[in-house]
C-alpha cells in the first residue's frame, strides 16, 4: 500500500520522531499506562525492555486516541497519523502513515478503579496489578502465543522485587 506521505514528509517524520513520546505523554491526563512502558517506568534500567508503543487505559478510549492523533498531526503540521480499531474489544490503535507502526493502544477502562502509581505526574498500573493479570493470562490456554513474553514479565517483576530488599509487593 502506497503511503499518503511524500518522501520529504516521511524523512521529516523520522527526523522528528522524538516528538511522538513527548506528545503522547503530555496528553494522557487521567489515563493509566500499562504494558512494557508501564513496567519499564517502575523497573531499574537493566530490567527494562525496548518498546515503541504505549498501552493505556482510558475512560474514553476512542476519544483519547483521536485527541492524541490530532495533537500529533498538529505537531507534525499535516496528516501523519491515523487511528483504527484494535484487535481487542474496546481498543483503538494510533499509527503513523509513514511506517504503519503503532505508537499508542488506548483501551476502554472498565468501571472498576485501577490501582496505579504516580511517577513524574503520570499514572502507571501497579506492578502488583500487572503481575496478577500476567498470572491469569499464563493460565489461559487460548493465550499460549503470549507465554514467553508473559513469563519474561513475571521474571523481571520478581527480580525487581527481590532487588528492593525482598519486600514483597504482593
Amino acid at each position: 500500500m502506497k503511503s499518503k506521505l511524500t518522501l520529504k514528509q516521511i524523512e521529516d517524520f523520522y527526523r522528528r520522531k522524538y516528538l511522538i513520546d513527548q506528545t503522547i505523554l503530555n496528553n494522557l491526563n487521567q489515563a493509566v499506562i500499562y504494558g512494557a512502558k508501564g513496567i519499564n517506568a517502575q523497573m531499574p534500567a537493566h530490567l527494562r525492555r525496548a518498546t515503541q508503543d504505549y498501552d493505556v487505559y482510558s475512560q474514553k478510549a476512542r476519544q483519547k486516541a483521536f485527541e492524541i492523533e490530532n495533537k500529533l498531526d498538529a505537531v507534525y503540521g499535516g496528516d501523519y497519523f491515523y487511528v483504527e480499531k484494535g484487535t481487542n474489544k474496546g481498543t483503538w490503535r494510533l499509527k503513523s502513515h509513514a511506517n504503519k507502526e503503532s505508537y499508542l493502544d488506548v483501551t476502554q477502562q472498565e468501571k472498576k478503579k485501577l490501582p496505579f502509581k504516580t511517577i513524574n505526574g503520570k499514572r502507571y498500573l501497579t506492578l502488583q496489578a500487572i503481575k496478577e493479570h500476567t498470572l491469569n493470562t499464563l493460565k489461559n490456554k487460548s493465550a499460549t502465543h503470549r507465554q514467553n513474553k508473559d513469563q519474561d514479565i513475571l521474571n523481571r517483576i520478581n527480580i525487581a522485587n527481590k532487588k528492593r530488599g525482598g519486600v514483597s509487593l504482593w
